[in-house]
């Protein structure tokens, strides 16, 4: 699972240009080449797809900043 911190540290290297960055959100690894409003990409750790974007984590975070659940 990924922790508030894997989400600050993405946001903070999207500052810089580093957007491309995307979160399983099942097993919480991180993986290059994802859009920041994607959504279902597979992800190359667990196989599941439940990868997003970005922008699509931020939106799925809660008001206090807490990464996104894992699907079910």
């Amino acid at each position: 699972m990924f922790t508030e911190d894997t989400l600050a540290m993405l946001v903070e290297e999207a500052k810089f240009g580093e957007s491309d960055m995307g979160l399983c959100l099942s097993c919480g690894e991180t993986q290059g080449n994802v859009e920041g409003d994607a959504s279902g990409y597979e992800c190359e750790s667990c196989g599941r797809l439940d990868v997003v974007g970005l922008e699509q984590a931020l939106l799925l975070a809660d008001w206090d900043g807490h990464p996104p659940t894992p699907s079910v």
